[in-house]
């Protein structure tokens, strides 16, 4: 008999916003901003919290057309306005039982814009690694509206 082994998939993605690394990475630092933003555009945050310092939780509710889904994690490593890793785990997948995901987030200055590199390692399987190319780059978009609001409300 033999046996495979899956290897956790890793997801690396960039994107360049037109704001600064402060700006950018506050959108990270509270539920409230989280909420105003985050997931793919056909989800929206509805319940949640986050204790946002290494060591603290975050949970957020998210609703879209396919139903309700749960995600949780820890703040790793909070380096303002450069740095921040958390790990991420959906609570409602049995993809997900017993899987801890890190999600590394770096935020680079390029001029006046700033450039996110993401890294999630150990995805479970393909299909989740599907999922989450769809939701990191469709939350760009929801991102990027965001700081335009943001920004443009700044000036």
């Amino acid at each position: 008999m033999s046996t495979a082994t899956q290897t956790p998939q890793v997801l690396k993605l960039t994107h360049r916003f037109p704001a600064s690394c402060e700006q950018v990475f506050a959108a990270f630092s509270t539920y409230e901003n989280w909420a105003a933003w985050f997931g793919p555009e056909d989800c929206n945050v509805v319940d949640g919290f986050a204790d946002f310092r290494e060591g603290g939780n975050f949970l957020l509710h998210m609703k879209s057309p396919r139903g309700l889904f749960i995600v949780g994690g820890t703040y790793k490593k909070i380096e303002r306005p450069h740095k921040l890793e958390y790990t991420w785990q959906w609570k409602d997948d049995e993809d997900w039982e017993n899987v801890e995901s890190l999600v590394q987030l770096e935020f680079v200055a390029v001029g006046e814009e700033t450039e996110v590199r993401l890294t999630h390692t150990g995805i479970p399987n393909p299909t989740s690694y599907a999922g989450h190319v769809h939701g990191w780059t469709s939350g760009w978009t929801c991102l990027a509206a965001y700081l335009e609001k943001q920004v443009g409300g700044a000036k």
